[in-house]
Parts: structure tokens; C-alpha cells; sequence
């Protein structure tokens, strides 16, 4: 940058209100849908091993990291796919400059 590096109040307003809403959604979401009653069911039905966490606390630790960065992936994917995701998403891509933000 040539001059004082700032970013530009609209990319701001778009990326904070974008991402204000994502949260919102997600919570309300995790609230309707009951995520300890899902996973349960879907553990039940599909686990695919069993791993005793106190006995195996960094196994453990790292298949739990892997998991959920691996959610978040295709979570994320999903909105650069599908066109609704991508109409709620494609602000965060849409600033002029590559920031903290964008």
C-alpha cells in the first residue's frame, strides 16, 4: 500500500453483516434441530469405531481436529455450490481487496 492501509467501509458493513447472519442462522439452527439428539442418532447407526478418549486423549484429540476441520471443508464447499449458499455467501468473496475480512 502507498497510502494508510485501511479497508473500505462497504467491504466492512458487507463481511460483518454477512457474518452476523451466518452466526445467527447457525444458531438458531443448532437450536430447532438438536444436535445431541442427531449425533446420537447418527452415531448409533453409523459409527464407524469406538475410541475410549480418556485412554487415547491425543488420537483422540487429533481425530476430533481432523473431523471437524473436514465438516467445516465440505460445509463450506457446499456454499460455493449450491446457488442459495452461494447467494448468502458470495459476499464474503466480493470485496476489492484481499483483507482480514474477505
Amino acid at each position: 500500500c502507498s497510502k494508510k492501509c485501511v479497508y473500505r467501509f462497504n467491504d466492512f458493513i458487507g463481511s460483518v453483516s454477512s457474518g452476523t447472519c451466518q452466526q445467527l442462522v447457525g444458531t438458531l439452527t443448532s437450536r430447532l434441530l438438536n444436535p445431541k439428539g442427531s449425533f446420537a442418532v447418527v452415531q448409533s447407526k453409523y459409527s464407524l469405531m469406538t475410541l475410549n478418549v480418556k485412554a487415547r486423549p491425543i488420537q483422540s484429540w487429533f481425530l476430533l481436529m481432523m473431523g471437524v476441520d473436514l465438516a467445516y471443508y465440505w460445509a463450506h464447499r457446499c456454499l460455493h455450490v449450491f446457488h442459495l449458499g452461494w447467494a448468502a455467501h458470495s459476499v464474503h468473496h466480493s470485496g476489492e481487496d484481499y483483507n482480514l475480512l474477505t
